[in-house]
């Protein structure tokens, strides 16, 4: 995977002004209107992405790792294909 793009983990959440702020080290990088608990939910979904997608390229890498080629069309085949899909809408297209 080329180097990403978006600004490095780990995020944090917090409440401010009205909203529910997502920060990156010092800095806040979206928020979130509300602060009601969908709010606070959908930006700790959001604050967790970094991690997330570490995660599902570790994960794409140990199932390639482990497919062999005559298996195409298998569920793990088509889960792979729908790994890459979402890593790459993740990252803009720069898989």
């Amino acid at each position: 995977m080329s180097k990403a793009k978006h600004t490095p983990g780990p995020w944090s959440t917090a409440r401010n002004r009205g909203n529910t702020g997502i920060h990156a080290n010092a800095y806040q990088i979206g928020s979130v209107i509300g602060q009601d608990a969908q709010a606070q939910a959908d930006a700790a979904l959001i604050a967790v992405a970094p991690e997330l997608l570490s995660l599902l390229v570790e994960a794409a890498s140990m199932i390639r790792a482990n497919i062999h080629p005559i298996q195409s069309g298998t569920s793990a085949a088509g889960l792979l294909e729908d790994i890459d899909a979402t890593i790459t809408k993740a990252t803009g297209g720069t898989r």
